[in-house]
This record gives C-alpha cells, sequence and structure tokens, in this order.
C-alpha cells in the first residue's frame, strides 16, 4: 500500500478505491464536493461525468453491470440523492455493485435547515445493502473499505456513504490507513462454497434422474457473461 502522510479525505478516498481495484467513477460535474476532483489527479481512476445523477447512476450501473466490477456514484444531498434513487432500487433488483457516495451538512448544522439538508440516510435504506454516514475522521477509511466489502459479497448491490461537509475540510494522517490484512472483513470478494458431500449427492440424484429439470437464476447470465 502506498504511503500516505496527510491528505483530505477526499484524497484518501481516491487513494483506497484504487486500492480497492475499482478504476471507474460516475457523477454530475460539481457533485461529492471534491472527490471527483481528487480522483481526477489519481492515477489508475478513469471519471465519466453527465448532467443529470440520473444519468450517471444509470452509466456506473450499465458499467458494474456488464464488468461484473463495483462502480462509484458520486452525488449530492437532497435533490441529488432524490433523482439517483430510482436508478439504485434498480441496481439493488439487478445485483448490482454500486457505491453511493455523497457529501452531507456538516455536523454541527444538522437541523438547522442548511441549504438541500435532507435524512438521505431514511431515503437511501430501502434501496441499499448498507448506509453508513461517517461521524468521525478515523472511521472515514474503514467504512469506504467497508462499503466495498459489502458491495461485493453475499448478493452483490448497492450501498451508501455519507460525508459531513465539515470532515471533508479536516486532513487525515498516515494512521487512518492502518489495515490489517488478515481481516478480510475489509477486503476483497469472498466466494462461499458448498459442502463436499452435499455436492456429490447432488451429482447422483442428477445422474440417476431420467428427465432432471435445472432451474437457474439471472445472475448465472451475469457470472457466465464475466467470466468469458
Amino acid at each position: 500500500m502506498e504511503a500516505i502522510k496527510s491528505l483530505t479525505i477526499w484524497d484518501a478516498y481516491a487513494s483506497v478505491l484504487v486500492e480497492q481495484g475499482i478504476t471507474k467513477l460516475f457523477g454530475m460535474v460539481g457533485d461529492g464536493a471534491g472527490l471527483i476532483e481528487s480522483a481526477y489527479k489519481k492515477e489508475g481512476l478513469h471519471i465519466f461525468t453527465a448532467r443529470d445523477q440520473r444519468i450517471a447512476v444509470g452509466m456506473a450501473m450499465g458499467h458494474a453491470q456488464v464488468s461484473g466490477n463495483p462502480a462509484v456514484l458520486v452525488t449530492s444531498p437532497g435533490p441529488g440523492i432524490a433523482n439517483c434513487i430510482m436508478g439504485v432500487l434498480e441496481a439493488y433488483s439487478a445485483a448490482v455493485p454500486l457505491i453511493v457516495i455523497s457529501n452531507a451538512t456538516a455536523r454541527n448544522m444538522r437541523g438547522e435547515g442548511a441549504f438541500q439538508e435532507t435524512n438521505s440516510i431514511a431515503m437511501m435504506q430501502p434501496v441499499t445493502k448498507w448506509c453508513y454516514r461517517v461521524e468521525h475522521p478515523e472511521k472515514a477509511i474503514w467504512a469506504l473499505r467497508r462499503a466495498v466489502f459489502v458491495a461485493v459479497n453475499g448478493k452483490p448491490g448497492p450501498v451508501y456513504l455519507e460525508i459531513p461537509d465539515d470532515l471533508t475540510w479536516e486532513e487525515l494522517g498516515s494512521g487512518s490507513f492502518s489495515a490489517d490484512k488478515k481481516n478480510l472483513d475489509e477486503q476483497g470478494p469472498i466466494f462461499s462454497q458448498p459442502e463436499e458431500q452435499s455436492m456429490r449427492n447432488v451429482f447422483n440424484q442428477l445422474t440417476k434422474a431420467k428427465r432432471p429439470i435445472i432451474l437457474l437464476g439471472g445472475d448465472v447470465n451475469i457470472v457466465h457473461s464475466c467470466l468469458n
């Protein structure tokens, strides 16, 4: 992992995305309060922008669905989140790994009617696998690594991270990037495997059956296209 001394949270996030093997970031120009700009400076990240959040989420979902790799969608609170919800719901229904990241009202201004303040967590919970608002800088890097893990493991799907505006002004030290490599909770995809004897029993039953019928879900097509 590259050495990082002191960066803003968005610079740090750009580095973590590359570390996690993510190469594509989508969003509307002006959204994200700095993540798009930080990603632009980071080698290995490719940015695709749109003029509307509804188009951006469609682009992100399309890339993730075709490639089988997670994509990042950068958005903004209030109307930005509202514009994304239909696309995120589609990603949730289609089991598409999508990481949605948005800035939010500063921690010291919550409940005071700040510009575009809304309860984005409540809006996104029904259409995502996991929602999390980063309240402390020491949780920022863990939250992003965790988001990638949740998006790709088990049944893939979208996740949502919210970063308060005041956190984006703070700098993160190198200690924030320390990770225990033995802890798979923050590493890449984990694939489960059925118990061997159970698979042998299924195989024996299939070979003895005269007219076996196998019902396969839509995810089989996605896995097959990714393997090819």
